[in-house]
């Protein structure tokens, strides 16, 4: 297996679980910091923050790709969105981490669940695309490796708890 992919899996196994210890304490920021009192409804918001994200990641990239390279998209041009995806980290984890520690308003740090949605997107579904594109022989083995990579890195998200 080439470096490539096995970066791309571990890059891959991470992104669920930075957006799960993302979501897992916001209704516990929106009731105790945040003064919201419907905090169930606090994760179903952030969760369609999320979905925001993933049309903005997706369709300029998509339309972008499809445009420049006359309709048709390669492995390699999946390698550029992914990449963009990665501004949205540090983006996301301050949007959503100072203003619940400065007790703004509620939906500030939902906001930032957006820039999340963005990183998830463009980076958790290109890779996935560009292992399956880029090794057709072996692409039930890539897929594979690539999920006992996100299953081991699930481990990380359960290690967290709220007292």
């Amino acid at each position: 297996m080439s470096k490539l992919i096995r970066l791309r899996s571990w890059d891959q196994g991470s992104s669920p679980t930075e957006l799960n210890s993302q979501l897992e304490p916001l209704p516990i920021i929106q009731r105790e910091i945040g003064g919201f009192p419907w905090a169930h409804i606090a994760l179903g918001l952030a969760l369609a923050a999320c979905l925001v994200g993933l049309f903005v990641a997706v369709l300029p990239t998509t339309l972008q790709s499809l445009t420049r390279l006359g309709g048709c998209i390669t492995s390699e041009s999946r390698l550029p969105p992914m990449m963009d995806g990665y501004w949205a980290i540090p983006l996301g984890l301050i949007w959503y981490g100072w203003p619940a520690q400065a007790h703004t308003h509620w939906i500030v740090p939902i906001l930032g669940t957006r820039a999340f949605g963005v990183k998830v997107i463009m980076s958790f579904m290109s890779a996935n695309t560009y292992m399956g594109d880029s090794n057709l022989i072996h692409a039930a083995s890539v897929s594979v490796a690539s999920t006992a990579v996100r299953s081991w890195s699930a481990l990380f998200y359960l290690s967290q708890n709220h007292r």
